[in-house]
């Protein structure tokens, strides 16, 4: 078997950026890195809440006693960076350096005060060397007080970005600041007074996650010279003209009528549905990152939240620890956001941004954002040009650090912005995401009320979308075979890829790699050979059917529903009706693939609870039936099969049980691991999501067999007795 490597997987993504356009901003491979600090590999990944898992009963698998291991790796990962700039190689004070030293700082949003202010328990230190007596708030105050005493010119730069989601999706302007003001007076500031002397030092609060509202909000002075109406009208034209370039770029959607009705659902399910003149936000940053200064760098699936206190325990979750041009990847990351905020936010009436100035007193340190008050923010990379983004760097005070025996790093990431003419779009280009997203999971529930399982048509009342359903499968199926009703849902996956739309999305001004994460971990999973081991939340995206707009969604589908069973939508049988859950088609299809060509499939999945959340309210053996249904779409146009091919292949080749046996504990972490040889942690979730994400690939061999055995092997085991519960 011919070695798989990050080449390997920059090639996928060239393919959907063959100008190159996104490089630097949604993916970047670098070699210049050290994976881990210190000589051990078990120093890459941080397994939270353990550091690493030991073998044998899950009895001995204790909670660390009085520390966080989130909180240690934090703190690692802010004194080397600071020390690459305080000392040199020989542990003396380096001087006569000007510039910004930039520690940035981002996650999801919830209360973190407690988090960052926490100190080890008496004890802690005395068992473990690694663990220092400081809180993450301590480690921060004194590099930026230190700062100020050896280097008077260099100015502290903290950006602290927060994505807006879930409950907090209603909260604008004042209210939001009201959320969020008391946990970064406790990190930075004793009462109103100080912690920090500094008087260079500054902060960026900033919080991503636009919606599109005509309302006004009187606490947030940035929207009142807004007229919201207008735009959102002209924006529910603009992507009605949208869809249907999208769709009439298709081939399938070209055959004699087949299929015509799909511009009606998207058409009226999108635009008359869901973009209205209160449009929440479906779109947020979810990247969870520390970057010091260009040289130092943790990201992964982790948030700085009371689930990852000390004594918590609560989540099993993945981070890992880089030194080296990794970290500049991620600065480059985030100052995607903050060039965004501090922008013209037009119809985004929820993102915000704060300047602070750290040695004042609370009550005076902050400038708000507003159509007044512009607040520029340092970047560390200047990009001046949305066409080219060939970003170059700015005043910053980056060490050279070169690293003998380097190890490559390939950066990946989703974004949400437009490029071109359309940057006067303030709503993330991840719409179009979900538009696909939304007319596979529609397609795939309306086939299976006409398919059976071995791929005949069912005799079925009705007209109109039945009619189209059925041409659509007439002109796809192959001649001489099955009738491959089934196998025309691998070819509308097929036909709604990025590489097929790759011409359709750069007429909309869309560059498919904006989501470089997502594609690449499909094409990756696809071209397995012999195993796939992800550790993921859960597979579905369960909770939109909880919010009303989207209900609205699920009736204009059940009508469809009731059409093709010719009866009225009231007398539906509830087995017949869309969930209004949306699958993940890409990946399941990828797993498919996979299958088909011999790989085993391992998955690792979060708790079970029908009330969502952080559970899992889809039960293992639906999910495993999904995955062999969607293989036998793939295998149906390949050759006539027996209907329980399909099925027997699934048993012997995939497996998906629940994180410790469902021990109560939820899995967090986003983890991919392919033939052994290319390993994923990052913040990008399995599910069905539109959201902002960073993370990153390795392919050295010695760091993915250490993240195998310190954690992969025995949370397998240990995950092993209730997999079909």
């Amino acid at each position: 078997m011919v070695r798989k490597t990050l080449e390997d997987l920059e090639k996928i993504i060239k393919t959907i950026d063959p100008d190159g356009k996104m490089k630097h901003v949604s993916y970047e491979k670098t070699s210049n890195n050290t994976l881990g600090f210190g000589n051990s590999p078990l120093t890459y990944h941080v397994a939270i809440p353990h550091s690493t898992f030991p073998p044998g009963d899950k009895s001995t698998w204790e909670t660390p006693k009085g520390v966080s291991v989130l909180q240690e790796a934090f703190k690692d990962v802010l004194a080397a960076g600071a020390a690459s700039l305080l000392k040199d190689s020989n542990g003396n004070v380096s001087r006569d350096i000007s510039g910004n030293f930039f520690i940035d700082i981002s996650h999801l949003q919830g209360r973190f005060g407690n988090w960052f202010t926490q100190h080890p328990e008496t004890g802690a230190t005395d068992h473990d060397k690694h663990v220092t007596s400081s809180s993450v708030a301590d480690k921060i105050v004194d590099i930026v007080n230190d700062l100020g005493n050896h280097h008077p010119n260099v100015k502290p730069v903290i950006r602290f970005l927060q994505g807006l989601w879930g409950d907090n999706l209603n909260t604008v302007g004042q209210k939001a600041w009201d959320g969020v003001k008391e946990d970064i007076r406790a990190v930075f500031w004793d009462g109103d007074s100080p912690r920090i002397k500094n008087a260079n030092a500054e902060i960026y609060l900033g919080l991503y996650g636009p919606d599109f509202s005509p309302k006004k909000d009187e606490d947030n002075k940035s929207k009142e010279a807004h007229d919201f109406q207008k735009p959102a009208e002209e924006a529910a034209a603009w992507l009605k003209k949208l869809v249907d370039e999208w769709e009439g770029s298709l081939t399938l959607f070209g055959a004699a009528g087949a299929l015509e009705a799909a511009k009606k659902w998207n058409a009226d399910l999108i635009v008359d549905k869901l973009l209205s003149k209160d449009l929440q936000s479906v779109s947020w940053n979810h990247g969870k990152i520390l970057a010091v200064n260009g040289t130092h760098l943790m990201t992964g699936g982790a948030n700085y939240w009371p689930d990852y206190e000390i004594g918590s325990g609560k989540v099993y979750d993945t981070s890992a620890k880089i030194q080296g041009d990794a970290a500049l990847s991620a600065h480059k990351y985030l100052d995607y956001f903050w060039d965004y905020l501090q922008g013209e936010l037009g119809t985004d009436g929820r993102s915000y941004l704060r300047m602070g100035k750290l040695n004042k007193n609370f009550s005076d340190a902050w400038t708000w954002r507003d159509d007044k008050t512009m607040v520029p923010v340092p970047l560390f990379y200047v990009t001046t040009d949305k066409t080219t983004n060939s970003p170059t760097l700015s005043q910053t005070s980056v060490p050279t650090v070169n690293i003998q025996g380097g190890k490559t790093v390939l950066t990946v990431a989703k974004l949400g912005d437009w490029y071109g003419e359309m940057t006067k779009i303030r709503y993330p280009v991840q719409m179009i995401d979900a538009l696909r997203d939304l007319a596979v999971n529609i397609v795939w529930h309306l086939t299976h009320q006409i398919v059976t399982v071995d791929g005949s048509v069912k005799t079925a009342k009705g007209t109109g979308i039945l009619d189209t359903l059925l041409d659509f499968f007439e002109h796809v199926k192959d001649t001489g075979k099955t009738v491959g009703a089934l196998h025309a849902l691998w070819k509308f996956v097929e036909s709604v890829k990025d590489t097929a739309l790759l011409d359709t999305l750069g007429k909309m001004q869309i560059q498919p790699a904006a989501w470089a994460s997502r594609h690449v971990r499909v094409e990756a999973i696809a071209a397995a050979t012999s195993t796939v081991r992800m550790s993921v939340e859960h597979l579905v995206y369960c909770d939109l059917d909880k919010q009303v707009k989207w209900q609205e969604v699920m009736t204009e589908v059940n009508k469809m529903t009731a059409s093709i069973h010719g009866v009225k939508p009231e007398s539906l049988d509830e087995k017949s009706k869309w969930d209004g859950w949306l699958w993940p088609y890409d990946l399941l299809f990828a797993w498919a693939k996979c299958i088909d060509n011999g790989a085993k499939v391992q998955v690792i999945v979060t708790v079970y609870d029908p009330n969502g959340g952080y559970g899992d309210r889809v039960d293992l053996p639906r999910q495993k039936t999904r995955v062999a249904e969607v293989l036998a779409a793939y295998q149906y146009g390949k050759e006539a099969l027996d209907a329980g091919r399909a099925k027997r292949l699934v048993d012997k080749n995939f497996e998906i049980v629940r994180i410790r046996d469902n021990d109560g504990k939820i899995n967090h972490s986003k983890v991919v691991c392919v033939d052994d040889q290319l390993l994923y942690i990052g913040s990008d979730n399995a599910y069905t999501s539109f959201n902002e994400e960073h993370g990153v690939w390795i392919d050295d061999e010695t760091a993915i067999t250490a993240w195998k055995k310190g954690y992969w092997d025995t949370m397998w085991e240990q995950s092993q007795d209730k997999k079909a519960a």
